[in-house]
């Protein structure tokens, strides 16, 4: 599928990097030579390529994400629903949003850009909705650690939420 797209074959790591600037100028999205090279065995490494990656490859192909490029290849079978363990921020594309459930509380929030996340809901007394908040990373597990908050403008103490039990729950639109 992809070498019919760039009409040529993969045969050697240099290959990669001619692959690497196509994406590039089509998506607007980076993919490490490096990462290509793993992708197509030249080198070793990470079995398992990023979600980002492959929504990446998706897009180059010319669907939405990686979840639509498969649902094309067998639209009888649906997508098996697994649990989402962790999210990193840098790896949430563009007004995503995320909910985490947690110690009988939920929160909303939509991905702005980098580590800075909007709130949409929060049933915990620390956040409020509109608040702006810096988050590195969700785990399940773990707590929730809002390095920055802004509150109407106002720069407010840092937080940590789910303390007692970490989080319970992921899941993204």
């Amino acid at each position: 599928m992809l070498e019919e797209r760039i009409d040529y074959e993969i045969h050697y790591p240099s290959d990669c990097e001619r692959l690497m600037y196509e994406i590039a100028q089509s998506t607007h999205q980076h993919i490490g030579v490096t990462t290509l090279k793993r992708l197509f065995g030249f080198i070793g490494g990470t079995s398992t390529p990023r979600m980002s990656t492959l929504d990446i490859l998706a897009g180059f192909l010319g669907y939405r994400n990686y979840n639509d490029l498969i649902r094309s290849l067998d639209p009888d079978n649906e997508l098996e629903q697994k649990p989402i363990l962790q999210l990193n921020a840098k790896d949430i594309g563009p007004d995503k949003r995320i909910r985490l459930f947690f110690n009988g509380h939920y929160l909303c929030v939509e991905h702005e850009e980098e580590m800075r996340f909007r709130v949409l809901q929060s049933t915990d007394a620390a956040l409020r909705k509109g608040d702006c908040v810096q988050i590195c990373s969700f785990r399940v597990g773990y707590p929730v650690y809002v390095r920055r908050l802004l509150r109407d403008g106002l720069p407010l103490k840092a937080c940590v939420l789910a303390k007692v039990s970490g989080i319970e729950r992921i899941e993204t639109d």
